[in-house]
């Protein structure tokens, strides 16, 4: 049994060590955001279901960017809201704001991506910009940023900061940010040889021309996580979406409960959870390679000081690398400190996808059938 602790210990050390080099390389790959003197005309849409606590701190945010005449509309698509979501937006009396509410999705369509699709419809801008109802511009020039990256590289979306209500999120969050650079890392995404595709669905546009050609969220409209299955279809016709760093541009809202969290990993990782045993084997991997240095420790108080060295090597290189999702959210460098408490959320968000992917989940209030 030692011996398998020991094991488990050092490869989780490799790992580690590996993983921060990988993140680093993931982040290194993202483009600056440089907003251009003449930006193109760009509509943003705001999908929204029951979004009162963030949805004024989002319009706000979109209606102080400096893009000038620019900025042809802001859609709010409201998805049936069923708080105040309509009323905080209808006290804003500016000529850019539209208010849209759509209270069924035909069939065969996600909730979301019939939102999307609803206000692109009734957009005029050369790009359409997506933005969630929990998200956020941080500086006055990101919009206009996002919008020439748009237009240089086709579709381009902002890697944002995570901002968290409690202590706890920060340090699931610090394990999530730091695990995705690390392990599903936008170098592999930007490589046309590799199968990776994903970008960042809370923020980003797409030429009015490119969105028609693939056939926009109706090419996709039945999934649910769409930003995922957007970048799948476009790398298979050759077109990778620009990840710009956006973590000083663009904030979004994470949750604050750790079982949201694993909801949200679930539904998010459907479609891996549709192979149970690879599933299964992965959340094992996940939560040995969070979970030895603590295995180690107590192993120690049985065989001595060899396992205590292997239990720090353990967890300093966790430690080290966690460190790199602190930065990006400019959390303090402490939460890295409680990787192995909070990284095995990941494996019960794996665990959650198998289940979701049998059952569907009930999400905002509704039940939905997830694709596979």
């Amino acid at each position: 049994m030692a011996a398998i602790v020991h094991a488990l210990a050092l490869a989780s050390t490799g790992a580690w060590v590996i993983g921060r080099f990988r993140a680093k390389k993931s982040i290194n790959s993202l483009k600056e955001p440089v907003p251009c003197p003449d930006p193109p005309a760009t509509s943003v849409i705001i999908p929204a279901r029951n979004a009162a606590e963030t949805i004024g701190r989002v319009i706000e945010s979109v209606l102080g960017q400096d893009i000038g005449e620019g900025l042809r509309e802001v859609i709010i698509v409201d998805d049936g809201s069923t708080d105040e979501t309509p009323d905080i937006v209808r006290r804003y009396s500016d000529s850019r704001l539209r208010y849209l509410r759509v209270d069924s999705t035909p069939n065969g369509w996600s909730p979301k991506n019939w939102a999307c699709w609803v206000g692109a419809g009734r957009a005029s801008g050369d790009v359409l910009v997506f933005l969630d109802a929990d998200t956020w511009f941080l500086r006055t020039n990101a919009l206009r940023a996002l919008a020439c990256a748009a237009r240089k590289y086709g579709i381009a979306s902002m890697a944002p900061r995570f901002g968290c209500p409690t202590r706890r999120c920060r340090a699931v969050e610090t394990a999530l940010t730091t695990f995705s650079h690390a392990f599903l890392g936008f170098d592999k995404v930007s490589d046309p040889g590799h199968g990776l595709a994903w970008f960042y669905g809370c923020c980003w546009g797409v030429e009015r021309r490119l969105y028609e050609r693939f056939g926009g969220h109706a090419a996709i409209k039945a999934e649910i996580v769409e930003d995922k299955a957007i970048a799948r279809l476009l790398k298979q016709r050759g077109i990778i979406p620009a990840v710009l760093k956006g973590f000083d541009h663009v904030e979004t809202l994470w949750y604050g409960s750790v079982s949201d969290t694993v909801s949200t990993l679930g539904r998010v990782l459907h479609t891996f959870g549709s192979g149970t045993g690879k599933a299964l084997g992965a959340s094992i991997a996940v939560g040995a390679a969070y979970l030895s240095p603590l295995l180690e420790a107590l192993l120690a108080a049985f065989t001595g000081p060899i396992a205590v060295a292997v239990a720090a090597a353990s967890y300093a290189s966790q430690a080290a690398a966690h460190v790199v999702g602190a930065e990006l959210n400019r959390y303090w460098k402490g939460y890295a400190l409680t990787s192995p408490i909070f990284g095995p959320v990941l494996s019960a968000g794996l665990v959650k996808a198998i289940k979701y992917s049998r059952e569907g989940v009930r999400w905002r209030g509704r039940h939905l059938r997830l694709t596979s």
